[in-house]
């Protein structure tokens, strides 16, 4: 999967360049224009905003600019873009900012709106230019293809490893995962489905003991997908909630109770489970 660090760069450039910036189920960005440079007439951004909107979707333009940029596939570009899109959400759920490169700060408030802290800009950062990505400089340097190979083969060794230990380490906290969840609301009508989730009573005595209430969501959709979804894992005897906040998008959640530092376990845990891009929301 593309390095978190080059897929930023890429964003940086596709917002400089077309002034919007779509990220899927956060929101868009979006800049105004100014006077032309003196030098070589780039455009300077004068205001830069961001729209928070948990419907965005991705963009094609967008994936069609990753794939160019990277020689991906469609669906690898598409989940490159998602996953990052996964983590912002993921830090912005538990109220950490999240840098977009070149962009700006988004950071959440008590409220749970979205906020953009403008980064500096320059003429540099404007332009945007595309020869700037590091794929460039690769094609200028023959010999440094077989090192990439070997790299590239270095990483897809590392990614089994990875990916090895986990499906180990899943199947050796089931039993524990089987116990962490907290109990689902047992009536499955509809009418107490699309209603947000108030925090549990339970909230001080787990203060009291240095545990964290969270829910790992793993699945947003839409009424129907959701409502089928829900009724055919608790038919299955998972423990999961289905919450909404606008009757229009309804999430698919796991409950949890544990230690802050197993937090993450947890998250890795449902990832494996449900095979989708997941992230942590608090009460």
């Amino acid at each position: 999967m593309l390095h978190t660090q080059t897929l930023a760069s890429l964003l940086k450039q596709y917002f400089y360049a077309q002034r919007v910036l779509p990220v899927p189920g956060l929101g868009t960005f979006r800049a105004g224009t100014g006077e032309k440079a003196e030098q070589d007439g780039a455009e300077m951004p004068v205001e830069l905003s961001f729209t928070q909107d948990a419907r965005t979707e991705a963009d094609d333009a967008l994936i069609r600019y990753i794939m160019e940029k990277t020689g991906k596939m469609r669906s690898l570009a598409l989940a490159d873009l998602q996953s990052f899109a996964g983590q912002a959400r993921e830090m912005l759920n538990i109220r950490q900012p999240f840098d977009f490169e070149g962009i700006g700060t988004l950071y959440m408030d008590p409220r749970g709106l979205i906020h953009l802290r403008e980064a500096p800009r320059t003429r540099e950062t404007a332009a945007a230019p595309s020869s700037a990505h590091p794929l460039s400089r690769v094609k200028a340097h023959p010999a440094g293809k077989k090192r990439t190979g070997r790299n590239l083969l270095l990483a897809l060794s590392f990614l089994f490893v990875v990916l090895a230990l986990l499906a180990g380490f899943y199947f050796f906290r089931m039993q524990g995962i089987r116990k962490g969840p907290l109990p689902a609301p047992a009536a499955p009508q509809e009418s107490a489905l699309v209603k947000p989730q108030q925090p549990p009573a339970t909230d001080s005595a787990a203060a009291a003991t240095g545990l964290l209430q969270y829910e790992v969501v793993f699945e947003t959709a839409g009424k129907s997908r959701a409502l089928h979804r829900y009724e055919e894992l608790k038919s299955w005897g998972h423990h999961i909630r289905l919450t909404t906040h606008d009757s229009v998008r309804y999430t698919l959640s796991v409950p949890f109770r544990t230690a802050p530092e197993d937090s993450s376990a947890m998250k890795d845990s449902i990832f494996i489970q449900y095979g989708r891009p997941v992230y942590i929301r608090l009460p």
